[in-house]
């Protein structure tokens, strides 16, 4: 199972310049998510509450609209989507 919480916070990206970037799990890049072909892995995205815009997240390995983003899209902030995507493209970052 993979909970991931999508949230918006200011960094700085150079001397002097702050810029809002979409953080997952507080961090950019978010966390690398390691599985195999063929297993079957339970997501939860969860959008923080105080977002400004609905955030989906791109499943490379998964088929599909978007990369399952179809699956993963949080459209009411603070509410979560779960989904059980299946990777079947072996090697794909």
């Amino acid at each position: 199972m993979v909970n991931l919480e999508v949230s918006e916070k200011t960094m700085p990206i150079a001397d002097g310049v702050d810029y809002t970037f979409w953080t997952f799990g507080g961090t950019v890049p978010g966390s690398f998510i390691r599985v195999r072909q063929g297993d079957v892995v339970e997501f939860h995205l969860n959008s923080h509450p105080n977002n400004a815009n609905p955030r989906s997240i791109d499943l490379r390995a998964v088929t599909g609209p978007g990369g399952g983003a179809s699956s993963s899209v949080v459209l009411l902030l603070g509410f979560p989507s779960a989904a059980a995507p299946a990777p079947d493209r072996p090697g794909r970052a």
